[in-house]
């Protein structure tokens, strides 16, 4: 992504890249983001936009590997999504959204980024 925009926008608009994507959306999965109890936290999914971060907050602020793996193009009215490298300015925090079964946390954008340069396919964090 070129231009610098508020979250709000880049969220939106990464919502409507994932729901254009062609295939099935596990096929432009980078990365997948599980916690040490193996709930699954967020997942990076490669577009002709940028890479897209995304986490699935519930109700309750929880969710688990069950729930979504990988995310559906049904709930991604549900899912917090940023491009991981939306340039820079006061409007992007290198923490990003995340939550799990074990509850909400943050992850490092610098992080994710990092792990997906060095072609990790699964990271478990603490």
């Amino acid at each position: 992504m070129t231009t610098l925009a508020p979250h709000s926008d880049r969220e939106r608009y990464a919502k409507k890249v994932l729901a254009d994507m062609n295939g099935r959306l596990s096929d432009h999965v980078l990365l997948h983001v599980d916690c040490s109890h193996n709930h699954h936290v967020a997942v990076v999914y490669q577009s002709a936009e940028g890479l897209i971060y995304a986490s699935t907050p519930t109700q309750s602020g929880r969710t688990g590997r069950g729930q979504t793996a990988t995310v559906r193009r049904s709930k991604a009215d549900h899912l917090w999504v940023d491009f991981l490298d939306p340039g820079s300015g006061p409007t992007v925090d290198d923490a990003l959204a995340a939550w799990c079964s074990c509850g909400p946390r943050s992850l490092s954008r610098s992080a994710v980024k990092t792990w997906v340069r060095d072609g990790e396919r699964r990271v478990v964090v603490t």
